[in-house]
């Protein structure tokens, strides 16, 4: 979730130099993360339905090298609408790769303490925003609003992709070693599809949630 902070970030701190630069009012500008937004979330729903017949580790790179690629895109921009447009892939790519995912492999990773789990992995949110902002505050103001893309999508791709390849799995019998609670909850086998299907509208929340949170953030003159 680092990576989703390191990517929303951006916006509120550019968010007057994007109206400076396609000479816009606030409200054309801010559509582009409710594009965003918007596309994440039913990209989360779709990723469920399938994600249990497919590897979870594969969406996450996948997603996380082309919202990188898209990011860096971004600082090419020369209209509004290419933003809209990015930000749309922005979207699909982060509900292949966010908080359904996430869930995902947590649920075959842990099972008593899965609850901690999911606080600790959705609180990267929080943690790639207090990273990134003041680096980029310093960005914007001394490069400009496109060399704030370029480090976003470098980060993303610079941390992300090692991480995928270096630190997960899908699951424990990959890693060679078994979950947490040794796949028991309550006495019964753990379901990882069943724990999927109650995270389908987390995707959603998650991403409605922090693009609220932010544009709040860069909301004042």
């Amino acid at each position: 979730f680092m990576w989703f902070g390191y990517a929303a970030s951006p916006f509120a701190v550019i968010l007057k130099q994007l109206m400076a630069q396609f000479d816009c009012g606030r409200g054309e500008v801010c559509l582009i993360p409710a594009i965003s937004s918007i596309t994440g979330g039913f990209s989360a729903f779709f990723v469920s339905r399938v994600l249990h017949r497919r590897s979870p580790r594969r969406f996450m790179f996948v997603g996380i090298v082309a919202s990188g690629v898209v990011t860096l895109a971004c600082s090419l921009a020369q209209t509004l609408w290419h933003l809209y447009l990015l930000y749309f892939l922005y979207g699909v790519s982060f509900g292949a790769s966010g908080a359904v995912v996430v869930m995902s492999l947590l649920a075959k990773w842990f099972v008593r303490q899965r609850g901690q789990a999911v606080g600790l992995a959705l609180s990267g949110i929080s943690v790639g925003s207090i990273i990134v902002v003041p680096l980029v505050g310093v960005v914007a103001q001394t490069f400009g609003w496109r060399a704030t893309y370029v480090l976003a999508g470098s980060l993303m791709l610079g941390i992300g992709v090692p991480l995928m390849a270096l630190v997960v799995r899908d699951s424990p019998q990959e890693g060679c070693g078994q979950a947490e609670g040794h796949g028991r909850q309550n006495g019964r086998p753990a379901r990882s599809g069943h724990f999927v299907k109650r995270r389908r509208a987390q995707g959603v929340q998650v991403v409605a949630g922090d693009r609220e949170a932010h544009l709040d953030g860069g909301s004042t003159d």
